[in-house]
């Protein structure tokens, strides 16, 4: 194991971006799937170009679905009854509930925490929420800078953050920058360097990782070496083998060499694990996440965008006018770009001048094509057209309706029931 948090953190980092294999023929990379489900959930390519002057086309068909699955399989604060389990005060559970839905659910916005645990596990197959004083907390999967990629809470676990000096000196009122915490320098200190070695980058041409005055800082919980925690000088080597639970935080800035140094802004004892992970949908043996909403309809994501662009060029294609003639001096005479709107012009005696058929019937099959794709991704995802708000057909009994929404619902319920015991627990 490495020597130090610093050294450890930087090796975990790049072990995070390495794939692992979840079965024979098929690896897996926890950062890549992340990556991969927010490209595909706004309609961006993965290895394509962006850029709206050399873009080609690409029709998001999972957005509406995962939209769709977002209101289907929400929970709001209203449908949370909490009671007091004990018959003999049985009757304080007024008082309970009072509070809960007039203080406690606008002090720590659990309105707004259903809503990004909802989408998180939607969209990634899994969501991690931690414990904190301030109520409970959603991490955002993509902020992850490390973890076990077969099981999120089985090992040590870093995340990534990005702090403005304003909010990192907010920080000091938890601790941050304190040397009684652990801390080997201040927060106005890292501010600094962390600026002299932005600096240092803009002139010499660099580009710098953060956006604008933000200063990457990374938290890791787990259980890790004593060593870690404990001063150098300290404890004897018996202890320093030992693992306990602890919380760091770390950040880090480019000395005069150009070379990460780490600095600690806090570092304690953790006596319990503060998450807890939901997967959501299909579970996969070996996996940290489970089957992702966008994951389960990658594949009609990518068919529908390779029609849509096969349709583009047809278009371009057939949207050409090109001329042919048996006057071989035709175009040198006339410059038919520059002609106006019914100009006559001349060819030679015997000769004529026609347009190439650009017409292709064949673009009826890419939009054949494309709607069994759509089609695909509708039944992948529980969402029928009922769901989705399409009219059904004329002359369709209501009753029948009435059981088609119903049916598309059940998927979608299951869904929500496991929702709804994590958020229970």
């Amino acid at each position: 194991m490495a020597n130090d948090i610093y050294s450890y953190i930087k090796e975990e980092e790049v072990r995070y971006a390495q794939e692992i294999e979840v079965m024979e023929n098929w690896s897996w990379n926890m950062k890549e799937h992340i990556r991969t489900s927010i490209l595909m959930k706004h309609g961006k390519f993965l290895k394509a170009s962006n850029d709206l002057t050399t873009k080609q086309p690409n029709k998001n068909i999972v957005y509406p679905l995962l939209n769709l699955r977002y209101r289907a399989e929400d929970i709001d604060v209203k449908d949370v009854s909490l009671y007091v389990n004990d018959s003999e005060k049985y009757h304080l559970s007024f008082l309970v509930k009072k509070y809960h839905d007039e203080v406690y659910t606008e002090e720590h916005d659990l309105d707004t925490f259903f809503d990004e645990t909802n989408q998180e596990k939607i969209d990634f197959g899994g969501t991690l929420v931690r414990k904190s004083s301030a109520g409970p907390i959603t991490e955002t999967l993509e902020s992850i800078a490390f973890c076990d990629q077969t099981d999120i809470l089985s090992g040590p676990i870093g995340f990534k953050l990005f702090f403005s000096p304003d909010e990192l000196y907010e920080m000091e009122k938890q601790g941050w920058g304190d040397t009684r915490n652990g801390a080997t320098t201040t927060i106005e200190e890292l501010v600094v360097l962390a600026e002299e070695a932005k600096q240092q980058d803009s002139q010499k041409g660099l580009k710098t990782k953060t956006p604008g005055k933000y200063i990457e800082i990374y938290r890791v919980h787990g259980s890790l070496l004593a060593s870690y925690l404990a001063e150098q000088d300290s404890a004897d080597s018996g202890e320093k083998e030992k693992y306990i639970r602890q919380l760091h935080i770390v950040g880090f800035y480019k000395n005069k060499d150009g070379v990460d140094t780490g600095v600690t802004l806090y570092k304690k004892k953790e006596f319990k694990n503060p998450f807890k992970v939901l997967l959501a949908g299909k579970k996969i043996r070996n996996r940290a996440l489970a089957y992702g909403g966008v994951e389960e309809i990658i594949d009609p994501q990518v068919w529908t965008n390779y029609s849509e662009i096969r349709k583009k060029e047809i278009l371009d294609a057939v949207s050409k006018t090109i001329l042919y003639t048996a006057d071989e001096g035709y175009s040198n005479r006339n410059q038919l770009r520059d002609m106006d709107n019914l100009e006559i012009t001349v060819v030679r005696e015997g000769a004529s001048i026609n347009q190439v058929p650009t017409t292709n019937p064949n673009i009826r099959l890419f939009t054949e094509w494309l709607g069994e794709w759509q089609a695909q991704a509708q039944t992948t995802s529980g969402a029928t057209d009922a769901l989705l708000g399409k009219n059904p057909p004329s002359g369709s009994p209501f009753s029948l309706q009435n059981l088609v929404v119903q049916t598309g619902q059940g998927l979608h319920a299951h869904r929500r029931g496991q929702y709804e015991t994590y958020i229970a627990e």
